[in-house]
Order: C-alpha cells, then structure tokens, then sequence
C-alpha cells in the first residue's frame, strides 16, 4: 500500500485474522474495516497513525480490553469499536479526546464493565444507553 494513503475501506469483506500491520501509512484518515471477521486485540501499530480523523472496526469479533494509546489519537472524530468482543474497563484516556475533536463514537455491543468517562459523555453523539454504564464521577 501506498505511504500517501488517505482512506482504506475494506468493510463488509469477509476478512478474518487480525488486523494485519499498517505502520508507514502515516496519513491515513478513514480505517473502514467494519462488518468482517476481524479477531484478535487491537494492534499497537493503529496508535502511530495520528492522522486519523475516523476509526470503525465495529461488528468484527476483536478482543481484549480498548487500548488506552486510543486516547492519544486526537484527530479522532468518529470512533466505533460496537459489537465486538471487548472486555474490561472504558480507558480514562478516551474521555480525553472530547477535548479535541471527537464527535462521535459507539462502544455498544463488547463486554465492558465499570463507567464511562466523563468526557465520553460529553459528546453528543454517542451509544452511551446501550451500555448500560454509568458515568465516572470524580470522588
């Protein structure tokens, strides 16, 4: 693949394995791996890609708990990661991408337990009643 790539859309392929390594493509926006049998973890290597503005990889089979190293990902506009199988806590650090420029994002549909943190539920756009979470407070 090009390293001048902008958008990669593969959604609703049929692709299964993991997520294969997609260091070098620095100036990719749009990762549109949605609607696959894409398994495995979340790879490390997505979190180099700071110019990414829209991330789905929504209704695959991922695993594992949501990368913290998401939250540094702060171009991010649109984030879905719904019916997966994620498990584990919310990362604090996603609440952090309200202050840049999220505007969306769907965490549905995973196995995910504690609370959702405050600056997720800041943004209007979001599944935040699908959880069946609540929000973080501070104590």
């Amino acid at each position: 693949m090009p390293p001048s790539l902008t958008s990669l859309n593969l959604h609703s392929n049929q692709l299964s394995g993991v997520i294969p390594d997609l260091s070098g493509l620095d100036k990719l926006q749009w990762l549109r791996l949605q609607g696959n049998q894409l398994s495995g973890t979340i790879p490390s290597t997505l979190g180099d890609m700071a110019s990414l503005t829209r991330l789905w990889l929504h209704e695959n089979v991922l695993s594992g708990p949501i990368p913290a190293w998401l939250g540094g990902l702060t171009k991010l506009e649109r984030l879905w990661l719904s019916d997966n199988m994620l498990t584990g806590e919310i990362p604090e650090e996603l609440g952090d991408l309200s202050d840049h420029s999220l505007a969306q994002w769907r965490l549905g549909g995973n196995d995910l337990t504690g609370c959702v943190p405050q600056g997720l539920a800041d943004v209007a756009d979001n599944d935040l009643d699908s959880l069946g979470l609540e929000v973080c407070t501070d104590s």
